[in-house]
């Protein structure tokens, strides 16, 4: 799970929804087949030089793949496949001195073409007896020396850890394989030399075609990094990139096939170049045409879709309406207003909408009171039941959460979880419904006090003789939880609450069982790798998103008491994320030494903190014994 929540955040395999993701496959898969045809090519005029193969040294007649330069495509290819290795950086390593190899051996060509001198690289590895030494690292022209420095360098890069070098390892690539399409045009167009103002060089098509198959995998190996990422998007963009890209690859076959009727006596060479800039002509005017056509329907669906607004927005100011949706709290689903009952298991429909008046008449029985404070997904409200002259607290669904299926069943699974839950410390629940007007709420007893995190924000640290007799009621709330079958799953300072008594401890009452879940369950309305709880107390597997058990409330207790203790939490971080890596693997807190916690203390609330489930206490039971074990007599805060 750290793993995920690291790629989520650094490197964001978590597609953005204009990715296409068959198209990411595809170009990946492409990305592999290239290398592996690169190095298959590679080996084979390998084993030309050793077997003294004429068809495998020189596949065209004109055309042939120098020793050296073999070898080092065959490095390249392994240095490639060792860096793409996921769980190993041993071979990452491996992979980069590889590529290293590559990169200095072809500077050393270079230099020796620059220079003018003649360094005694043509060591020779194998010397047939009726043929050429294939020798390493050789003499190969500098101009693809150069493209295997910009290959190997751009390789070197490819797993480097820097957001820069998404864009700097896949321009040396492009670097080293732009000059290869001209050759390889060139190629298709006839032409065996190309000669600029310092020289003339002897274009080779098998030479490139490798080069070009080689660049290709580093570029597309990574797709949706840098410069290649809009390739993948699922745009119009994205889509005439890729469009262009298709035919410029089509290109160079067909000016070969051109070329060929020239070289048949079909046509004269004028003709032949005339019909090149006529298919050039084509495809760039094909191609513009086919953007514009995109940018005006993107035009025309924009100024619909403002006039759409335009009107909607007109509609609601004249006439303002309740939104409703029908759903079945069952399955899930969601179905026509016009249905009353379930097709699929026949449960009632329930009719959810998220407005709510405030300060009148909830339920036909509820008269608001006033606002006391909001969660976050819900808020609560102090009422007073018409009927019965009671004061209650009313928690309500906020906002287009009311209307979230998911949520509202969440809703009422915590009131089903409480309402069976008959403890002196934990809020007592007796009633959940849906209003008329579709707004889902629980009625819970009012509790007139203060959340053990408000008085420690107000006070600091407690006393750890005044906090002991908390963390017993607590424990003992918690024990009777597990024992029906209930786990919390979000214990924390805020959803304790403090009830003064005149000379004696305060009663501690346990509220919001928004996360509980019955141990017997598979927890439907919970996804495996779904994060549920308060980051700063979550035990380290919630963090990882796997299933909690009791342990997993004793160490959110463990953390609760760790706070009252020390007047802090144990984890303090500047983000959620920072907070899920501390506490999967960030070091043991150690509790203040002004706090003045006995032993025996502050090794049970380290221990309930344990990283691992199996080194905590195994139940709340076993943590209850070690805490009535150092109680002395209750004492008031």
């Amino acid at each position: 799970m750290l793993e995920i929540a690291a790629e989520k955040f650094e490197s964001s395999q978590v597609l953005a929804p204009w990715i296409n993701p068959g198209i990411l496959r595809s170009l990946r898969m492409a990305a592999w087949v290239a290398a592996c045809l690169a190095a298959a090519i590679a080996l084979l005029t390998i084993a030309g030089w050793i077997l003294v193969i004429p068809a495998l040294k020189h596949p065209f007649d004109a055309s042939s793949l120098q020793s050296a330069t073999a070898i080092d495509v065959v490095l390249w290819a392994v240095s490639l496949f060792l860096l793409s290795s996921k769980n190993s950086p041993q071979l990452k390593i491996a992979g980069r001195i590889i590529a290293a190899i590559v990169c200095i051996t072809a500077a050393l060509n270079v230099a020796e073409h620059w220079f003018e001198v003649d360094l005694g690289l043509a060591f020779p590895l194998w010397e047939p007896k009726d043929g050429d030494a294939l020798s390493y690292p050789g003499h190969i022209a500098p101009d693809v020396a150069f493209c295997l420095v910009l290959l190997s360098a751009s390789t070197f890069l490819f797993d480097l850890k820097d957001r820069k070098r998404r864009y700097l390892y896949k321009l040396l690539c492009l670097l080293a394989i732009l000059p290869n399409i001209i050759i390889l045009g060139c190629c298709a167009a006839g032409l065996s030399h190309i000669c600029i103002s310092f020289g003339c060089a002897r274009v080779s098509a098998i030479t490139s075609t490798v080069i070009l198959l080689a660049g290709f995998a580093i570029l597309f190996a990574k797709p949706a990094e840098g410069i290649t990422a809009p390739f993948t998007f699922n745009t119009s963009g994205g889509r005439l990139l890729r469009s262009i890209f298709c035919g410029l690859a089509a290109l160079i076959p067909l000016l070969a096939l051109v070329q060929a009727g020239e070289v048949n006596g079909m046509y004269d060479q004028p003709i032949a170049y005339g019909i090149m800039v006529v298919m050039l002509i084509s495809l760039f005017a094909g191609c513009t045409a086919w953007g514009a056509q995109k940018m005006d329907t993107i035009e025309a669906e924009r100024t619909h879709a403002v006039q759409l607004l335009q009107d909607s927005v007109s509609n609601a100011r004249k006439a303002p309406q309740r939104s409703y949706k029908t759903v079945c709290l069952q399955c899930a689903k969601e179905f026509s207003s016009a249905m009353t009952n379930c097709p699929d298991d026949g449960t009632e429909l329930t009719r959810l909408t998220d407005r709510l008046s405030e300060g009148g008449i909830f339920a036909e029985k509820y008269e608001i009171v006033r606002f006391i404070g909001s969660g976050g997904i819900s808020t609560i409200y102090l009422a007073r039941h018409l009927h019965m002259n009671r004061n209650v607290a009313l928690k309500l669904l906020k906002g287009n959460y009311s209307t979230d299926t998911k949520c509202v069943q969440r809703f009422q699974r915590e009131s089903q979880a409480t309402c069976k839950l008959i403890h002196p410390n934990i809020v007592s629940v007796f009633d959940f419904g849906i209003s008329q007007e579709g707004q889902p709420y629980i009625i819970m007893d009012y509790l007139d006090g203060a959340s053990l995190s408000e008085c420690i924000q107000k006070s600091g640290a407690i006393a750890w003789q005044k906090s002991l007799a908390i963390f017993i009621q607590i424990c003992e709330a918690l024990e009777y939880a597990h024992e029906n079958g209930v786990l919390h799953r979000d214990l924390k300072p805020a959803n304790i609450m403090l009830i003064e008594q005149s000379g004696k401890t305060p009663v501690a009452k346990i509220v919001d069982f928004g996360l509980a879940k019955t141990l017997e369950s598979s927890a439907e309305l919970t996804k495996t790798g779904e994060l549920l709880g308060s980051p700063t107390y979550m035990s380290p597997e919630q963090c990882r998103g796997e299933q909690a058990d009791v342990r997993s409330d004793i160490y959110c207790l463990g953390s609760l008491m760790y706070e009252c203790v020390a007047g802090r939490p144990a984890i303090v971080a500047t983000n959620v994320y920072e907070t899920i890596m501390l506490q999967i693997s960030g070091p043991m807190p150690e509790i203040p030494a002004e706090s003045a916690v006995p032993p025996w203390l502050e090794n049970c609330i380290l221990k309930a903190m344990a990283k691992e489930p199996a080194q905590r206490q195994q139940s709340a039971t076993e943590l209850l014994t070690e805490l009535r074990a150092g109680f002395v007599s209750p004492i008031g805060i």
